[in-house]
């Protein structure tokens, strides 16, 4: 190769790190940022089954009868009802523009969210919000914030309404289990 060649080479490689240092950096400005501003406990859902003392969240994909199209639901359990309203923002990890999937509403025991999977493509992260206080949740001040990179890996399929209703209230809600157990 020649010395241009080279040359070429060592700075197209420099330019691609440069460019991947500037991405991790400005992913870690604005994760830092967002969670500054809203003072929330920010905790990674990861699977399809999340149970904390206080709250439990269980995914299930409800698959339509014609053509590709399913609604994502989301179980949200109050399990200690620490929290009186939750919302849940779609999220683009690049953009950071968000979509309220479900602006806000009050918790009492529980709360099934649907949406449908093609939102996914647009904002596939997920963020649910649990406020103490309905003034909390007015002032977008939530106490924690759970939140997903997109559909979890382990989210199981319905065909029926009624087999996905059926897992979705027998599913065990073990702290640490990490998998959904009916």
């Amino acid at each position: 190769m020649s010395q241009a060649g080279r040359q070429r080479l060592h700075r197209a490689w420099a330019a691609c790190l440069a460019l991947f240092v500037l991405l991790v950096l400005l992913t870690l400005l604005t994760r830092g940022q967002a969670q500054a501003q809203v003072g929330a406990e920010l905790v990674h859902g990861a699977d399809s089954l999340f149970v904390t003392p206080d709250v439990a969240i269980v995914w299930a994909v409800l698959k339509h009868p014609a053509g590709d199209n399913a609604t994502v639901w989301l179980r949200i359990v109050n399990r200690t009802r620490k929290f009186s309203h939750v919302s849940v923002d779609g999220v683009d990890p690049f953009s950071n523009k968000r979509v309220a999937i479900e602006p806000g509403r009050a918790l009492a025991d529980e709360v099934a969210l649907p949406s449908e999977r093609d939102t996914f493509s647009i904002s596939p992260a997920r963020e649910v919000h649990f406020y103490r206080t309905e003034s909390d949740w007015r002032a977008a001040r939530p106490l924690l914030t759970i939140y997903y990179l997109g559909v979890p890996d382990t989210t199981p399929e319905f065909a029926t309404r009624a087999a996905m209703d059926q897992y979705l209230s027998a599913v065990r809600l073990v702290p640490g289990a990490g998998q959904a157990r009916p």
